[in-house]
């Protein structure tokens, strides 16, 4: 009696044990890389995942990868696009941990002007609304032949009056260059208007002032006003010194630089 009931008791177990599932596998999540390349970029990107070419980025595009398995590392590396893979030519290069079920994104720059390059802060270039934020540079149109070379590097001078006592000292500055950011009052304290700015460079070698035939006291740089300019804007100046054709050897001044909002 006792083999037989030991005999049924075998059977269910045996039964039972055929009756259960098959073991399951590990649950698996997945995740995405999208990275987007900041519109202030000089030059294309190609972008590598794990040693595989991904995509060419251009300037203000983004890209966005398929499915990549989470929990998991993945090596991204940017170069310039076309380029040999060595230093000089690296944008990023970097482990990223790829979130589960989600998406991870990257602002990539490559900026010259703003010296930085490889993932960045957009709210670099945000400005509060009551300033006006600028990098200021020169560059030269003169023929040597016509007048001296304009000096590099120069001290450049920016003042908010015409009285030249309320200023910013940017120099030296190297030209073709942008000088550094520098952010101001949007409104003149004083007169409640839109500034003027005016500017003046020196030759440190000398100590002379750059002039022009008519050797002003200084020169207009900018008469910021509703129309070209409101606060919280980002903008790059650029003071383009060139032959004066109606007095030979002499520079001609502007009296009103170049302006390229970054914002």
């Amino acid at each position: 009696m006792q083999k037989k009931i030991a005999l049924i008791l075998t059977t269910i177990i045996l039964a039972a044990a055929a009756c259960r599932k098959g073991t399951f596998a590990p649950e698996q999540y997945y995740g995405k890389i999208t990275v987007n390349s900041s519109a202030l970029s000089i030059v294309d990107m190609d972008v590598y995942l794990d040693t595989t070419k991904a995509v060419r980025l251009k300037p203000g595009k983004s890209f966005t990868s398929g499915f990549r398995l989470a929990g998991k590392s993945t090596h991204l590396t940017i170069y310039k696009a076309d380029s040999a893979h060595t230093s000089n030519n690296l944008i990023l290069d970097t482990l990223l941990g790829i979130p589960k079920n989600n998406l991870l994104g990257l602002d990539v720059i490559y900026s010259e002007l703003l010296g930085i390059k490889g993932v960045w802060d957009k709210t670099i270039i945000s400005v509060p609304p009551d300033s006006i934020r600028l990098q200021i540079k020169y560059v030269s149109t003169v023929a040597n032949a016509n007048a001296p070379a304009v000096p590099s590097p120069c001290n450049l001078h920016v003042y908010f009056a015409t009285n030249l006592k309320d200023s910013v000292d940017l120099g030296p500055l190297t030209i073709n260059q942008f000088g550094k950011a520098f952010t101001f009052s949007y409104m003149d304290p004083n007169t409640k208007k839109i500034r003027v700015f005016y500017y003046n460079l020196y030759n440190p070698a000398t100590g002379k002032r750059v002039t022009g035939y008519a050797n002003q006291a200084a020169y207009v740089l900018y008469s910021f006003n509703a129309t070209n300019s409101n606060g919280g804007m980002y903008a790059l100046l650029t003071v383009t010194i060139s032959d004066d054709a109606s007095h030979a050897g002499a520079y001609k001044m502007p009296n009103a630089a170049t302006l390229q909002k970054v914002n």
